[in-house]
Protein backbone atom coordinates (compact mmCIF):
# COMPACT_ATOMS: atom_id res chain seq x y z
CA UNK A 1 0.00 0.00 0.00
CA UNK A 2 3.13 2.28 0.48
CA UNK A 3 2.87 2.39 -3.89
CA UNK A 4 -0.75 3.40 -3.46
CA UNK A 5 0.01 6.33 -0.48
CA UNK A 6 2.78 7.64 -2.99
CA UNK A 7 0.73 7.92 -6.28
CA UNK A 8 -2.03 9.16 -3.79
CA UNK A 9 0.68 12.42 -3.53
CA UNK A 10 0.74 13.17 -6.98
CA UNK A 11 -2.42 11.89 -8.66
CA UNK A 12 -6.59 11.57 -7.87
CA UNK A 13 -7.23 9.10 -10.77
CA UNK A 14 -4.76 6.43 -12.35
CA UNK A 15 -4.50 5.37 -16.00
CA UNK A 16 -3.69 1.14 -15.87
CA UNK A 17 -3.40 -0.44 -18.90
CA UNK A 18 -5.52 -3.53 -19.27
CA UNK A 19 -2.77 -6.31 -19.31
CA UNK A 20 -2.07 -5.04 -15.66
CA UNK A 21 -5.96 -5.43 -14.75
CA UNK A 22 -6.36 -8.73 -16.94
CA UNK A 23 -4.04 -11.34 -17.11
CA UNK A 24 -3.93 -13.41 -19.98
CA UNK A 25 -1.98 -16.26 -21.39
CA UNK A 26 -1.60 -16.67 -25.17
CA UNK A 27 -5.39 -14.73 -25.45
CA UNK A 28 -7.16 -16.71 -23.21
CA UNK A 29 -8.20 -15.04 -19.64
CA UNK A 30 -6.23 -16.50 -16.50
CA UNK A 31 -7.34 -13.99 -14.01
CA UNK A 32 -8.19 -10.27 -12.26
CA UNK A 33 -5.77 -8.68 -10.65
CA UNK A 34 -6.55 -6.78 -7.33
CA UNK A 35 -4.68 -3.86 -8.75
CA UNK A 36 -7.95 -2.17 -8.88
CA UNK A 37 -8.92 -2.54 -5.03
CA UNK A 38 -5.85 -1.30 -3.83
CA UNK A 39 -6.61 1.81 -6.17
CA UNK A 40 -10.42 1.70 -4.98
CA UNK A 41 -8.67 1.53 -1.39
CA UNK A 42 -6.20 4.13 -1.65
CA UNK A 43 -9.36 6.37 -3.03
CA UNK A 44 -7.95 6.75 -6.19
CA UNK A 45 -10.34 6.76 -9.23
CA UNK A 46 -9.03 3.64 -11.56
CA UNK A 47 -9.39 3.94 -15.85
CA UNK A 48 -8.49 1.57 -18.28
CA UNK A 49 -6.63 1.44 -21.63
CA UNK A 50 -6.84 1.65 -24.52
CA UNK A 51 -9.51 -0.83 -25.68
CA UNK A 52 -10.10 -1.50 -29.10
CA UNK A 53 -12.53 -2.85 -31.19
CA UNK A 54 -10.19 -5.59 -33.50
CA UNK A 55 -10.97 -9.09 -32.77
CA UNK A 56 -7.13 -9.60 -32.78
CA UNK A 57 -6.61 -7.37 -29.27
CA UNK A 58 -9.77 -9.18 -27.33
CA UNK A 59 -9.10 -12.25 -25.46
CA UNK A 60 -10.98 -15.18 -26.51
CA UNK A 61 -12.71 -15.19 -23.04
CA UNK A 62 -14.85 -12.25 -24.12
CA UNK A 63 -15.85 -13.77 -27.57
CA UNK A 64 -14.25 -11.22 -30.00
CA UNK A 65 -17.07 -8.88 -28.17
CA UNK A 66 -15.62 -5.38 -27.22
CA UNK A 67 -19.23 -5.21 -25.83
CA UNK A 68 -18.25 -7.95 -23.42
CA UNK A 69 -14.62 -6.71 -22.75
CA UNK A 70 -16.05 -3.33 -21.36
CA UNK A 71 -18.61 -4.98 -19.62
CA UNK A 72 -15.94 -6.75 -17.38
CA UNK A 73 -14.28 -4.23 -16.90
CA UNK A 74 -17.04 -1.84 -15.67
CA UNK A 75 -19.67 -4.25 -13.86
CA UNK A 76 -17.21 -7.12 -12.71
CA UNK A 77 -13.73 -5.41 -12.48
CA UNK A 78 -15.46 -1.84 -11.33
CA UNK A 79 -12.85 0.34 -13.25
CA UNK A 80 -14.51 3.79 -13.20
CA UNK A 81 -13.96 4.74 -16.89
CA UNK A 82 -12.60 2.85 -20.09
CA UNK A 83 -10.59 4.66 -22.55
CA UNK A 84 -11.17 3.58 -26.05
CA UNK A 85 -10.30 4.28 -29.61
CA UNK A 86 -14.03 3.62 -30.13
CA UNK A 87 -16.09 5.81 -28.09
CA UNK A 88 -19.42 4.75 -29.96
CA UNK A 89 -18.87 1.12 -28.66
CA UNK A 90 -18.67 2.28 -25.27
CA UNK A 91 -21.35 5.04 -25.56
CA UNK A 92 -23.70 2.10 -26.68
CA UNK A 93 -22.79 -0.10 -23.93
CA UNK A 94 -23.10 2.69 -21.57
CA UNK A 95 -26.95 3.53 -22.81
CA UNK A 96 -27.62 -0.05 -22.88
CA UNK A 97 -30.42 -0.82 -21.12
CA UNK A 98 -28.94 -4.50 -20.67
CA UNK A 99 -25.51 -3.00 -19.16
CA UNK A 100 -26.71 -3.27 -15.80
CA UNK A 101 -26.61 -6.68 -14.10
CA UNK A 102 -29.53 -5.73 -11.84
CA UNK A 103 -32.16 -4.52 -14.00
CA UNK A 104 -35.21 -6.88 -14.42
CA UNK A 105 -34.86 -7.72 -18.17
CA UNK A 106 -34.84 -11.08 -19.66
CA UNK A 107 -31.22 -9.92 -21.11
CA UNK A 108 -28.20 -8.80 -19.64
CA UNK A 109 -24.51 -8.32 -20.70
CA UNK A 110 -22.78 -10.75 -18.69
CA UNK A 111 -19.08 -10.41 -17.51
CA UNK A 112 -16.65 -12.85 -18.52
CA UNK A 113 -15.45 -15.37 -15.95
CA UNK A 114 -11.77 -15.20 -16.15
CA UNK A 115 -10.40 -18.64 -16.76
CA UNK A 116 -13.59 -20.27 -17.71
CA UNK A 117 -11.91 -20.79 -20.98
CA UNK A 118 -7.94 -22.04 -20.28
CA UNK A 119 -9.98 -24.64 -18.62
CA UNK A 120 -11.27 -26.17 -20.99
CA UNK A 121 -8.13 -26.33 -23.30
CA UNK A 122 -5.89 -29.34 -22.40
CA UNK A 123 -3.06 -28.59 -20.69
CA UNK A 124 -0.38 -29.78 -23.51
CA UNK A 125 -2.12 -27.49 -25.85
CA UNK A 126 -1.58 -24.07 -23.74
CA UNK A 127 1.04 -21.72 -24.47
CA UNK A 128 4.26 -21.30 -21.91
CA UNK A 129 3.07 -19.09 -19.17
CA UNK A 130 5.11 -15.74 -18.99
CA UNK A 131 6.83 -14.82 -15.54
CA UNK A 132 5.39 -12.45 -13.25
CA UNK A 133 5.66 -9.04 -13.23
CA UNK A 134 7.62 -7.43 -9.86
CA UNK A 135 5.73 -6.20 -7.49
CA UNK A 136 5.55 -2.27 -7.42
CA UNK A 137 7.17 -0.67 -4.59
CA UNK A 138 7.56 2.68 -3.21
CA UNK A 139 11.36 2.28 -4.09
CA UNK A 140 10.25 2.19 -7.75
CA UNK A 141 8.50 5.42 -7.62
CA UNK A 142 10.37 8.25 -5.48
CA UNK A 143 12.88 9.89 -7.44
CA UNK A 144 16.37 10.02 -4.98
CA UNK A 145 17.21 13.55 -4.67
CA UNK A 146 19.37 15.61 -6.60
CA UNK A 147 22.91 16.05 -5.90
CA UNK A 148 24.00 19.31 -4.30
CA UNK A 149 24.90 21.86 -6.85
CA UNK A 150 28.31 22.91 -6.88
CA UNK A 151 30.47 26.09 -9.24
CA UNK A 152 33.94 24.43 -10.65
CA UNK A 153 36.16 26.39 -10.05
CA UNK A 154 37.83 27.07 -13.63
CA UNK A 155 41.98 26.90 -13.94
CA UNK A 156 41.66 27.83 -17.77
CA UNK A 157 41.04 30.66 -19.60
CA UNK A 158 37.74 30.73 -20.92
CA UNK A 159 37.81 29.66 -25.23
CA UNK A 160 36.40 33.01 -26.82
CA UNK A 161 33.07 32.13 -29.69
CA UNK A 162 33.61 32.91 -32.48
CA UNK A 163 31.07 34.45 -34.20
CA UNK A 164 30.67 34.54 -38.05
CA UNK A 165 30.33 38.07 -39.49
CA UNK A 166 28.79 37.51 -43.19
CA UNK A 167 25.98 34.63 -43.99
CA UNK A 168 27.38 32.37 -46.39
CA UNK A 169 24.00 32.32 -48.59
CA UNK A 170 25.69 34.46 -51.22
CA UNK A 171 28.20 32.00 -51.94
CA UNK A 172 25.66 28.82 -51.92
CA UNK A 173 23.47 31.34 -54.17
CA UNK A 174 26.22 31.96 -56.79
CA UNK A 175 26.95 28.19 -56.59
CA UNK A 176 23.60 26.94 -57.35
CA UNK A 177 23.52 29.60 -60.16
CA UNK A 178 26.84 28.24 -61.71
CA UNK A 179 25.15 24.48 -61.62
CA UNK A 180 22.21 25.53 -63.52
CA UNK A 181 23.92 27.48 -66.19
CA UNK A 182 25.94 24.63 -66.75
CA UNK A 183 23.20 22.26 -67.13
CA UNK A 184 21.31 24.55 -69.61
CA UNK A 185 24.79 24.57 -71.46
CA UNK A 186 25.23 20.88 -72.07
CA UNK A 187 21.37 19.94 -72.35
CA UNK A 188 22.24 22.85 -75.46
CA UNK A 189 25.19 20.65 -76.64
CA UNK A 190 23.72 17.22 -76.36
CA UNK A 191 20.76 18.60 -78.07
CA UNK A 192 23.14 19.78 -80.99
CA UNK A 193 24.82 16.49 -81.31
CA UNK A 194 21.99 15.03 -82.28
CA UNK A 195 20.83 17.36 -85.10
Amino acid sequence: MKSVEEIKKFAEAVNIPRGSIVLTTGSLTTVYTDVVDRMHKGNLTVYVSVLRNEHTTIAFDFFSDPIMEIASYVSDIGVDGVITEYRATASAYMRSPCSDPNADLPYAILPAEPGSLVNLVPQEALPPTDAPAPALVAADIIDPPLPAATIAASTSAAVPVRVPTKSGAPRNVANEGICLIALVVLSFLSLGYYY
